[in-house]
């Protein structure tokens, strides 16, 4: 099998993006409202920028998120540091969804055979709203499950 990456479509990391630029405009409201409300400009731009540093760094995170596989191993990232799992270490794969008023949020979820666990990133089930649904997510998923199935197949052969 052929290397596989899963990354977020262009429009989801558009917004992501977006998001994380908006940021420091909301770092000078918050501080012009404690300035005007509370006489505290400096407390506000403190706060403000908190706020700011923790949403870039959030929204950066998830822009950049992927998830590649490869004949031996599965590697992601999400907003931590990057995840390699050999295939012969996986115990599961399983899909995932909180549904919230916003829509429905789909995540992919990596058991090893130590018992750890993460999800997945780089995939392009972030929020469906309206119904419109995220027609990309099962078939990735699938790509996912079909490399850890010829894994073990390839290890059941050769071990």
């Amino acid at each position: 099998m052929q290397p596989l990456k899963i990354t977020l479509g262009r429009k989801q990391r558009r917004w992501y993006f977006i998001l994380a630029a908006a940021m420091p405009l909301l770092s000078v409201i918050i501080a012009v409202w404690f300035g005007l409300m509370a006489k505290m400009a400096w407390v506000g731009l403190g706060i403000g920028v908190c706020l700011a540093v923790f949403f870039l760094y959030y929204c950066a995170g998830l822009a950049t998120s992927y998830t590649e596989c490869t004949r031996e191993h599965i590697r992601t990232r999400r907003l931590s540091l990057p995840r390699e799992t050999l295939w012969t270490d996986v115990r599961d794969i399983a899909a995932q969804h909180t549904s919230t008023g916003r829509g429905t949020s789909y995540y992919v979820r990596i058991t090893t055979t130590v018992g750890k666990t993460y999800y997945l990133g780089g995939f392009a089930a972030s929020y469906s709203t309206g119904g419109s649904g995220d027609e990309g997510f099962p078939g990735q998923l699938q790509q996912v499950v079909d490399y850890w199935h010829a894994a073990d197949a390839a290890q059941a052969v050769t071990g």
